[in-house]
């Protein structure tokens, strides 16, 4: 339902199908470090998944049914999105996650992530040698790794604790949102600063 241009910048975008963009758009999106657009990746897996388990759970669709439903769509994208190391990954971890949470169970990232990484082998060995696949674990990897850091966002002094929860809604609404901004600074900067170099050496610029 797209015009010529539209269409592939879409299938580009939501499928990782390039094949229809010229030169000169690739190129452009190089040199603004943003041709990640063009990569189908966890992020595209990770925004299905909570969308979808969102809508069943809103439509009051059963719990388990949601994480049946929602590990089925996202093999479903996996297989239209052509398998991509990215998305394979993700996906894996999407349905460990909804397995962990249907059997009330403990979601171990390290984990989950290896586990991701010898079903993405298993499919293609020659991934381990692309630098999609690298790039990609590398990033989820970094975000394994932040999540299991000790976060100051909970006052530990229980007087502090009551003076928090005592201030007005807009003050508190203000310092989380500022709290939600620095992790997200903190996040891409900590990624930056780990696939610089893997960027570098394989596409000699940096962002």
């Amino acid at each position: 339902h797209l015009d010529a241009d539209r269409s592939a910048m879409a299938s580009a975008m939501l499928l990782g199908m390039r094949e229809q963009l010229g030169d000169e758009q690739r190129d452009d999106f190089v040199e603004t470090g943003t041709a990640h657009l063009f990569a189908v990746s966890g992020l595209h897996v990770g925004i299905l998944a909570g969308a979808l388990y969102w809508l069943f759970r809103v439509t009051l669709v059963p719990r388990r049914w949601a994480l049946v439903l929602v590990v089925m769509a996202c093999v479903a994208y996996a297989v239209v999105a052509d398998a991509r190391p990215p998305v394979v990954r993700a996906t894996v971890l999407v349905a460990a996650g909804c397995a962990a949470i249907g059997l009330r169970r403990k979601r171990v990232g390290a984990n989950v992530l290896a586990a991701a990484a010898l079903v993405v082998l298993a499919w293609n060995p020659a991934e381990l040698f692309r630098t999609g696949a690298q790039l990609s674990f590398l990033a989820a990897g970094c975000l394994v790794w932040l999540a299991t850091r000790p976060t100051a966002r909970v006052p530990a002094d229980p007087l502090d604790r009551l003076i928090a929860e005592t201030r007005p809604w807009p003050i508190r609404a203000a310092r989380r949102a500022g709290y939600v901004a620095w992790q997200a600074v903190v996040l891409s900067t900590v990624i930056w600063v780990v696939a610089a170099p893997l960027v570098a050496a394989r596409f000699h610029i940096v962002a």
